[in-house]
């Protein structure tokens, strides 16, 4: 497998990866009724950069006939580590959108609000689409060995998603996630660096790892918690439990007594905090 192999590879593992821990996301944060929004998100994503690249294609005989040509190679970095670098920052400035969907019905804002949602977090999958659209555009001949690696990091991506989430919140599950994509943008500088070490554009390419290295140390420190809406369980309770099938808070509470306003129990209830759980998403 080459780097280029390995760049297609990760970078598809690292899409299906966030769009199943998007869906965990959405389906606690808006309800499951949301949660499947982020397969149309991703489509749209995917959908504009193959309108771009098809009408780029036009443009082809301006890059040369092959990937050796310098700018589809710098596209192609750049576009990787676009996705690096917004798949995190993304998912953090959804979280600050105050969409309820609970308000759609009486507050037309909200359309507005839902649609933030799509322009925040369509830009990480068109980059992703992008960094796939140029390498089988500009490697045709290749197209079935490419078409492989692809399907098999997607596979390989939503199994990892799962297993994130079976581990760790979805808050550590992004980050996670945004590690397979940065180290796809690593190989990819790897590819494109010698080439273009001769037009002197070396040093540019060596600093887009600074700001994926900030971005992994801002938010090892500071994970971007998921936001609910205002009908779901806010995060300030005593404790709550994820995994990939739900999310269970529990919420502290005291038992209340109302002598002669019930019926006889045969047992008493023992006074003191009890809690109860419920399941969300």
């Amino acid at each position: 497998m080459r780097r280029r192999e390995v760049v297609l590879f990760l970078v598809s593992a690292a899409v299906l990866a966030d769009e199943v821990v998007l869906v965990r996301a959405f389906s606690f944060g808006l309800w499951h009724h949301f949660a499947y929004m982020v397969i149309s998100i991703a489509l749209l994503g995917f959908g504009a950069s193959g309108t771009l690249l098809a009408v780029l294609v036009r443009a082809r005989t301006r890059w040369g006939t092959g990937y050796t040509s310098p700018i589809p190679r710098a596209a192609w970095l750049a576009a990787a580590v676009l996705f690096a670098l917004t798949l995190p920052v993304s998912f953090e400035l959804a979280q600050k959108i105050p969409f309820d969907p609970f308000l759609i019905v009486w507050e037309r804002q909200q359309f507005f609000y839902l649609g933030c949602y799509y322009l925040v977090l369509f830009v990480p999958f068109f980059a992703a689409a992008t960094v796939i659209g140029l390498a089988l555009i500009t490697e045709s001949d290749e197209s079935p060995r490419l078409y492989f690696y692809n399907l098999i990091g997607s596979a390989a991506g939503a199994a990892l998603g799962v297993g994130f989430l079976e581990i760790v919140p979805v808050e550590h599950a992004v980050l996670a996630v945004t590690g397979l994509a940065q180290a796809a943008a690593v190989f990819a500088l790897l590819v494109v660096a010698t080439p273009l070490a001769a037009q002197g554009n070396r040093r540019i390419a060596v600093l887009a790892v600074l700001p994926m290295a900030a971005l992994t140390f801002y938010y090892a420190i500071h994970p971007p918690e998921v936001r609910l809406s205002q009908k779901q369980h806010r995060s300030n309770s005593p404790g709550r439990r994820q995994w990939p099938c739900g999310l269970v808070p529990r919420i502290a509470g005291t038992s209340r007594r109302a002598p002669g306003r019930s019926r006889p129990s045969p047992g008493k209830l023992a006074p003191g905090p009890h809690r109860v759980s419920r399941t969300a998403g």
